[in-house]
């Protein structure tokens, strides 16, 4: 009977212990998937430039840049599908103006120009705020939004905020007061 009671308790410890092991390594396959994911995370915000601000002659920037604005991932994955918007004061309409933005694909480290859907007709870049939306390989989409100002030396500067997942955050446009088209 006692020969019962060790076998009862042994067995008991050894569930006990298997319980631990598989939560154990449960966490640890959680904290490697993580690392995974990061490692493969773009990153994609507005890039002003000194020649697109600036639309120094022969930079490429010097017609285009009322029709494109400059993104750079700077993460280290893929970014797919990358698209956003742009709103911009327009005091002929007392109110603000949206601007679709086109971009496609973005490799690590890489600039892209991404194309307003329209060239920009009022106002300039400065005050003009908007989002890019762009997915990762795993296919979650991640948002960064932006906005322009004038920094030291009257400079113009883009100001963005960290990257955040959008299933998380919700749709990007609601922060945006309703365009004037």
């Amino acid at each position: 009977m006692t020969a019962d009671w060790f076998v009862a308790t042994g067995t008991l410890a050894l569930a006990g212990a298997t319980f631990w092991l598989a939560r154990r390594a449960g966490e640890q396959l959680k904290v490697e998937r993580q690392r995974i994911e990061a490692a493969q995370r773009p990153m994609v915000y507005p890039l002003a430039s000194y020649e697109w601000t600036q639309g120094i002659p022969g930079s490429g920037y010097d017609i285009s840049r009322q029709h494109v604005l400059p993104l750079k991932n700077a993460g280290p994955g893929v970014a797919v599908n990358v698209h956003g918007a742009c709103f911009f004061q327009n005091p002929a309409i007392g109110g603000r103006t949206s601007l679709e933005l086109e971009g496609g694909t973005i490799g690590p480290g890489d600039l892209l120009d991404a194309r307003l859907e329209r060239p920009l007709t009022s106002g300039g870049w400065a005050g003009a705020t908007g989002f890019v939306v762009y997915e990762d390989v795993a296919g979650d989409e991640w948002v960064t939004h932006f906005r322009f100002g004038f920094g030291r030396g009257n400079q113009l500067v883009c100001f963005h905020e960290q990257p955040g997942l959008v299933k998380k955050l919700g749709d990007p446009r609601t922060r945006y007061q309703p365009s004037s088209d």
